[in-house]
C-alpha cells in the first residue's frame, strides 16, 4: 500500500485501494464478510454519537440496537419476525438531512447512518455490493476530515491528515487479513473487536476545534 517513488513515501488513491478491497471482500464467506462490517459500523458510531449529544436530534437508540443485532446475528442468535426490517427503516428514518443542520458534523453522521443501513440491508438481500460500500464509507469519513483538517491549517495539519488515511487504510487491511479463512467464534469476535478499537477513534475531533 505505501510504494516508494524517489525515496520518498506516498499513498495510492483510495478508488485504487477500494478495488484491492473489492477482491479481498469476495474471497470472505458471508458470515466474515458481516464482521467486517460490523466493525465498520462500531468504528464510525462515535461520529453519530457527538452528532446526536451536539443537536439532541436523530435515533441513537436505533443504531445501539443495530449493532446487537449484527452481532447476534453472527453467533446465530435467532431474531424476531421482521426484525431487520423494522431496524434498517429506523435507521433510513434517523439519517439526518444536511440541509436542516448547520453543524459540520452532520455528513460525519450521514456517513455512519449509511454504513448501518448497508449493513443490515446486506443480511435482508446478500448485494454483496453493501459491503464494498462499508468500506466506502469509513474512507469517505476520513476523507471529509482531512479535507477540513488541511483546510483549517494547511501546513501544520498536512502531515495528521495524511496519518488518519495511512491508519484507516491500514486498519481495513489488518481486519481483511484476519478475516481470511477465520472461523467466526465468539472468541474470534471478541479478539477483532479489540483489534478494531486499539488505535483509538477513526478522526479527532479535537484537532478541529470543535
Amino acid at each position: 500500500m505505501r510504494p516508494k517513488q524517489n525515496g520518498r513515501t506516498y499513498y495510492l488513491p483510495m478508488d485504487y485501494f477500494l478495488s484491492v478491497v473489492e477482491d479481498r471482500i469476495a474471497a470472505l464467506s458471508f458470515k466474515q464478510q458481516v464482521l467486517y462490517m460490523a466493525l465498520n459500523c462500531e468504528k464510525l458510531l462515535p461520529n453519530y454519537i457527538e452528532f446526536y449529544r451536539r443537536t439532541n436530534r436523530g435515533d441513537l437508540e436505533v443504531f445501539e440496537e443495530a449493532m446487537v443485532i449484527l452481532y447476534q446475528y453472527l453467533q446465530d442468535m435467532p431474531l424476531g419476525e421482521n426484525e431487520l426490517e423494522n431496524t434498517y427503516n429506523r435507521i433510513v428514518e434517523a439519517i439526518p438531512e444536511p440541509a436542516h443542520f448547520k453543524t459540520a458534523l452532520t455528513p460525519f453522521a450521514v456517513d455512519t447512518a449509511t454504513a448501518f443501513a448497508d449493513a443490515i440491508e446486506y443480511l435482508l438481500s446478500e448485494d454483496i455490493g453493501y459491503v464494498a460500500g462499508s468500506s466506502y464509507r469509513a474512507l469517505q469519513t476520513v476523507t471529509r476530515f482531512t479535507s477540513f483538517l488541511i483546510q483549517k491549517n494547511a501546513d501544520d495539519e498536512q502531515e495528521s491528515a495524511v496519518g488518519f488515511t495511512r491508519r484507516e487504510i491500514e486498519r481495513q487491511t489488518i481486519l481483511l487479513t484476519h478475516l481470511k479463512e477465520a472461523e467466526i467464534t465468539l472468541p474470534f469476535i471478541a479478539f477483532m473487536r479489540e483489534i478494531n478499537k486499539a488505535d483509538g477513534p477513526i478522526i479527532d475531533w479535537g484537532l478541529l476545534g470543535m
